[in-house]
């Protein structure tokens, strides 16, 4: 269904239910989750799709290290303070029936 997305104005392929689009939805997870940091109500993230400076809350998408699985040491290019991050890598699969020619 084509709905007006409330927070860009948009027309987005939506679910009846929806106000908001996805991009915009996002965004909006990932403001929450900077203002956290910066207001100090976060000290730290977890399980999260991006890695974001606990200082200030800048976000590194880019970085070659974020995809190697382990700990890895990072300054902020935003703030310049030093943080640790952990990269988790887990795996899922899908199944499929091979039919019979």
């Amino acid at each position: 269904m084509i709905i007006r997305c409330e927070s860009c104005g948009k027309e987005k392929d939506m679910l009846s239910w929806q106000k908001v689009c996805y991009p915009c939805q996002e965004e909006a997870y990932k403001e929450k989750i900077r203002a956290g940091i910066i207001n100090g109500d976060k000290t730290t993230t977890e399980n999260e799709t991006d890695v974001y400076c606990p200082y200030c809350g800048g976000i590194y998408e880019d970085d070659w290290r974020i995809y190697e699985e382990g700990w890895h040491d990072f300054e902020c290019g935003f703030c310049e303070k030093s943080f640790e991050t952990k990269t988790e890598i887990s795996h899922s699969f899908s199944t499929y029936r091979i039919d019979n020619k």
